[in-house]
């Protein structure tokens, strides 16, 4: 299992989460946990593809528990996974992910 994590307290925008995997693989995301002091929403993005969207009340959090299978995976292989969120705010976001075929 691999770890992304995220912390930023400015609003963002396609930042880098998950590197682009190999020729061939995709990412296979297990679990996710995001939490904010600011309501929010928080977008994990392949490209234009939305893959994984949360709303996030002021003081608030929620998670994605660690999953046999996989909760999403990238449609395409070889490509990175961004976030993105609605406004700033502190966020704490991380992510368990596979890397596979």
């Amino acid at each position: 299992m691999r770890y992304a994590r995220a912390n930023p307290s400015t609003a963002q925008t396609d930042t880098a989460l998950i590197a682009a995997p190999p020729t061939g693989e995709r990412i296979k995301v297990r679990s996710v946990f995001v939490s904010s002091d600011t309501a929010m929403t928080v977008t994990i993005e392949e490209g234009s593809t939305t893959l994984w969207r949360q709303y996030v009340a002021a003081s608030g959090g929620s998670m994605a528990p660690p999953a046999v299978l996989p909760w999403f995976e990238s449609p395409t292989t070889a490509t990175a996974m961004t976030y993105t969120t609605s406004v700033a705010g502190n966020v704490f976001m991380a992510v368990a992910y596979e890397v596979g075929p």
